[in-house]
């Protein structure tokens, strides 16, 4: 009886190469990328929905800022020349008015007429300080009638303050 030969030498009893078992399990497969296609479209898309609302917002915290600058501007006292036409908050005040003591003492201000200069209904509220050397006399608050756009009417104004003579500055602001 022949006996069959006996199997190559392997040390350590390892299998001959190619047929050992990967200790790793199958490789993945290659091939299939659309689901990395997907998940990048839909990474696109959130990226330039977050970066448009974050340029909106920019967009509307400017436009606040800019009307706080606006207002406060319009609060702010500025000189104006008594019987000149000036423009305050897109309304403009005619030439013609004068500051004089009303019948019981008090500073008022006559012949007044506001313009709106904007495109909005309006009413005019605004603040006249008297001035003499720095020091405030007086103030006379001054009302319209709601205001189109392009209206015009003569302001109704009044004051608490006694007149006392001669001025040489007079500022207007808003009144609120």
């Amino acid at each position: 009886m022949t006996q069959p030969p006996p199997p190559p030498y392997q040390p350590f009893g390892q299998q001959p190469y190619g047929q050992q078992p990967s200790p790793y399990g199958q490789p993945p497969k290659k091939g299939n990328k659309t689901l990395w296609i997907v998940l990048g479209i839909v990474g696109g898309v959130l990226l330039l929905c977050c970066g448009s609302g974050v340029v909106v917002f920019g967009l509307f915290v400017n436009e606040v800022d800019n009307q706080i600058d606006e207002e406060r501007e319009n609060d702010t006292p500025r000189q104006v020349a008594v019987g000149e036409e000036f423009e305050h908050d897109d309304f403009v005040a005619e030439s013609g008015w004068t500051v004089t003591r009303d019948d019981i003492g008090d500073f008022d201000i006559t012949g007044l007429t506001l313009s709106n200069e904007s495109d909005d209904t309006r009413t005019a509220y605004l603040e006249f300080s008297v001035y003499r050397d720095d020091t405030i006399l007086g103030e006379i608050t001054c009302t319209s009638a709601s205001l189109g756009p392009d209206e015009s009417s003569v302001a109704d104004c009044y004051s608490i303050d006694d007149f006392m003579g001669d001025f040489d500055e007079v500022r207007v602001a808003d009144s609120f």
